[in-house]
């Protein structure tokens, strides 16, 4: 099994799989279960996110199957059995007490709106029969069938223009928002389905429309509840499927926020890019909602694997403030939400319509979370290019969610983010350009550095001039949650990075001694060497033979210790004999027999 395969799917099995027990023994028994699995959706989640704000890594092209493949797979089988236990829950079948009921509906519901909502978006996506259609089922299950046809052909296709009823507009509520996405998403993915058709040369009639399927098979879930669990039953399993329902639209309102595709001309817009979508590097609620909120690279790229989804440069893609759990609880109370969200999409929009942001004027995506070898501050990143003065408030860019481990040791912006306008030096980013891997040797790799340290230092760049009515401007401490930094706190980070250079130079001449050290070094007996590799493999041979040899019975070893022992004291007797002998000849008398043992 891959290394990348191990580091990259047990999170997401561990997050999605620990509280089904949890659900299950709260469904039955309630009491403590019950408040533990609420516990887990919503405390435990939060405290998480936000001691730990750094994203896992993405998972190497093709080595996410079949491990995630099974893992969806098994969350979309479980999602049915759950479904029933929850809609017996709530109805009160298993004997639950009214706050166990009402904790339950509200587990339940998370469950399905941040767990198998995420898994039924992941299966749609796919090619391969089996799994579009338990996705396709999961979403019947709960009313929502229709989000098949609307997501795949109408909200991929129109995302982030005025024709896409699953993009919230700028200053839109929530509520406002469901009004309008619900029945337009339900009208554009009928209107779709039987245009395709048509263009096709295969006109839809209205049986078989896939809305049918859709329509008849939440209706068949609702009627199978009232059947089994009486009217409770079927109330109970309408609130579980509205809940489920407003899970996903929160998850559509604040990822596509305010945010805009220029127009090219009157028929076509720009092509989607990672500055359409807002995305969430929080840790936990990635593994739980299966990396959902990297939503800018499944956007982009809507068939890779969940596993694989890159987290964009946070000047490519924007950045949610926190998770996306939480945007969701936030967008709920409107003045809140328009507090926290508003300016920040006015800055990224205004960006985009002076076409201030394009692929060719920014890093690429980068990891989320560089190897441990290799710190982000040398992940081979270009430098950002500096956008041209305009009108335009000049914090146009989005920093990192920061979590109460990083505010606690609050450190300053890496090196591939935008430098504060300061008199202190700026950090060492240049080191990044001495870390290159096309270097042929130690020597030319140390000569290098050494030219580069000769060089004068670059001029320091000129203040930016603050703005006339400072009042009108957009604060960026307040925006991106970012403190400004004062020059000693600078100073240390351009020592910290220093320092990182240092091993990092360290580390490459070692790499580079073990690589090409034994060829050129005249004094190794290449001979020798190999007379000696095959010594210690015969030693080592040997040492199999004798492994594997019987090993002999007590009684058998004391036996032959016995008759050792016994011949060594007939030698020593026969030794003294000769020696008695030989001394009598020398005296010219018979041996003395008292010598005699």
């Amino acid at each position: 099994m891959s290394s990348a395969l191990v580091r990259s799917t047990p999170p997401f099995a561990a997050a999605t799989l620990f509280p089904v027990p949890l659900l299950v023994l709260g469904g039955l028994l309630g009491g403590g279960f019950a408040a533990a699995a609420l516990i887990y959706l919503t405390a435990l989640r939060a405290v998480l996110d936000a001691l730990i704000t750094t994203a896992g890594a993405e998972a190497a092209p093709g080595v996410e199957f079949p491990a995630g493949e099974r893992l969806l797979l098994t969350l979309g089988l479980l999602h049915f059995p759950l479904l029933a236990l929850a809609v017996a829950a709530v109805a009160g079948a298993t004997g639950l007490s009214l706050w166990e009921g009402v904790a339950m509906f509200f587990a339940f519901g998370l469950y399905f709106g941040q767990v198998s909502n995420s898994v039924a978006h992941e299966l749609i996506h796919h090619t391969a029969r089996l799994p579009f259609r338990l996705g396709k089922w999961m979403l019947i299950s709960v009313g929502y069938g229709h989000h098949v046809s609307a997501h795949l052909k109408v909200h991929h296709r129109f995302v982030a223009t005025p024709d896409d009823p699953a993009t919230a507009r700028a200053g839109e509520s929530f509520y406002a928002f469901v009004r309008r996405a619900w029945g337009g998403a339900f009208r554009a993915g009928w209107d779709i389905e039987k245009s395709l058709a048509a263009e096709a040369g295969r006109p839809l009639s209205a049986l078989r429309h896939p809305y049918v399927e859709y329509i008849m098979g939440a209706a068949a879930f609702a009627a199978a509840s009232a059947a089994v669990f009486g009217p409770s039953g079927l109330a109970a399993w309408v609130l579980i499927a509205g809940y489920t329902q407003l899970m996903l639209l929160l998850s559509d309102y604040v990822q596509h926020y305010g945010l805009i595709r220029r127009r090219i001309d009157d028929d076509r817009y720009e092509p989607v890019a990672a500055w359409h979508s807002w995305n969430g590097a929080h840790w936990f609620s990635g593994g739980l909602m299966v990396n959902a909120a990297r939503h800018s690279d499944h956007h982009m790229t809507p068939a890779r694997p969940f596993a694989e989804l890159a987290l964009p440069h946070h000047m490519q893609g924007p950045r949610l403030p926190y998770s996306l759990p939480a945007m969701g609880a936030i967008a709920l109370v409107p003045p809140v939400w328009r507090r926290v969200m508003d300016r920040r999409a006015a800055a990224w929009r205004a960006r985009i319509e002076a076409g201030e942001i394009s692929a060719d004027r920014l890093p690429t995506p980068v990891p989320a979370a560089a190897d441990a070898s290799e710190p982000a501050a040398f992940a081979g990143a270009p430098a950002p290019t500096a956008a041209p003065a305009t009108a335009t408030p000049a914090v146009s860019t989005e920093a990192p969610a920061k979590g109460i481990m990083s505010r606690i040791f609050a450190r300053t912006p890496a090196a591939d983010e935008p430098a504060v306008a300061t008199s202190a030096p700026a950090p060492a980013a240049d080191a990044t350009s001495l870390l290159r891997e096309d270097d042929q040797s130690v020597e030319e790799f140390l000569a290098r550095i050494a030219r580069r340290a000769n060089e004068p230092d670059p001029p320091e760049p000129e203040p930016v001039a603050a703005p006339a009515d400072a009042a009108d401007e957009i604060d960026s401490a307040e925006l991106f949650g970012r403190e400004l930094d004062d020059e000693e706190i600078l100073a240390q980070e351009a020592e910290r990075l220093k320092q990182i250079a240092d091993q990092q130079v360290d580390q490459r001449r070692r790499r580079a001694r073990r690589r090409i050290g034994e060829v050129r070094n005249p004094s190794v007996d290449l001979a020798k060497l190999d007379a000696t590799v095959q010594e210690m493999v015969s030693q080592a041979r040997k040492s199999e033979r004798l492994r594997k040899r019987p090993f002999p019975s007590l009684a058998t070893f004391d036996a032959q210790t016995g008759k050792k022992r016994s011949s060594l004291e007939t030698t020593r007797r026969a030794a003294q004999l000769a020696a008695h002998a030989f001394a009598a000849l020398m005296r010219g008398g018979p041996p003395d027999r008292r010598a005699e043992p």
